[in-house]
């Protein structure tokens, strides 16, 4: 991947972690305690980023697939 692929994918996945701590202060000085519950929520939705994340790099070819192995 280029320089400036990886720096966009990096840039996709800060971006909600960021919006996910703000949004949890408000919640916590607006619901109080309870709303600890949506950091679950939270994670579950950073999950799913990981496995986009996985299935877009899945397609890259890595640098150890032109590295001759065993015949088998």
């Amino acid at each position: 991947m280029t320089l400036w692929e990886n720096f966009a994918l990096g840039f996709t996945y800060l971006s909600p972690v960021v919006g996910v701590y703000s949004v949890f202060d408000v919640g916590m000085a607006a619901g109080g305690p309870p709303m600890i519950w949506s950091y679950f929520l939270a994670a579950f939705g950073q999950f799913i980023v990981c496995l986009t994340f996985c299935e877009v790099v899945s397609h890259f070819r890595s640098p150890a697939d032109s590295i001759p192995g065993p015949a088998v």
